[in-house]
């Protein structure tokens, strides 16, 4: 799924360790440093470190914008974080779903950085 995103594509993660949300919910933003993709492939024999993100042989590190539920329970999301945040490398490890479309969910709020980092 990894090597099809394109940026603004959705993608839902599994968690590990949050008991409050099962799945994070994060948009693939460009990146300038990766020609403007939102993914950068790891072609070495092993695992290699990607802007602080540890990606396997042959996975992918996605530079994602963290959404979190406005409420635990509820399924209203917000961006995670405040108004001058990043987006964040993470490793494609815990993909689940990618590339669903805009008009079937809603989410409120602005860019921001989020203090999840997919780190294996």
């Amino acid at each position: 799924m990894a090597s099809q995103l394109t940026p603004g594509s959705w993608i839902i993660f599994k968690s590990k360790g949050d008991n409050d949300q099962s799945i994070w919910l994060g948009r693939a933003m460009s990146k300038a440093e990766w020609g403007n993709s939102c993914i950068e492939k790891n072609y070495t024999r092993g695992d290699k470190v990607i802007d602080g993100a540890k990606v396997g042989r042959g996975g992918y590190a996605i530079n994602v914008q963290w959404y979190t539920q406005k409420i635990i329970g509820i399924l209203e999301y917000v961006v995670e974080g405040g108004d001058n945040a990043i987006p964040i490398v993470s490793s494609n490890a815990d993909l689940i779903h990618a590339g669903f479309d805009d008009d079937k969910h809603q989410v409120h709020g602005s860019r921001t950085r989020v203090p999840m980092r997919h780190i294996f």
